[in-house]
């Protein structure tokens, strides 16, 4: 049980000091809101894993799941992963 707890956090610290990594293919992408401030995303991206802590997975497997956990906060905060090079209109 504790394992699966370490997994899911390792997990999700990772989405969270990942989140503006590279994909295999070498494009940036990053986290980003119309109107937010840098100040804005880190809190919003320390929350997320804050409340991710202690999630478990259902099914066992943990990796996807704390990810997928992750994801879902940072969108319920009105952020979208993009590419970095993505301008989002401040309206």
């Amino acid at each position: 049980m504790i394992l699966r707890v370490v997994a899911v956090v390792a997990t999700v610290l990772s989405a969270g000091i990942l989140g503006c990594a590279s994909s295999p293919f070498g494009e940036s992408w990053t986290w980003k809101r119309p109107c937010a401030t840098a100040a804005q995303l880190e809190a919003d991206r320390q929350a997320c894993v804050a409340e991710s802590v202690g999630v478990v997975d259902p099914s066992g497997t943990g990796s996807e799941y704390g990810q997928d956990f992750f994801r879902e906060c940072m969108e319920s905060r009105g952020w979208q992963r993009v590419p970095s090079s993505t301008v989002l209109e401040c309206k």
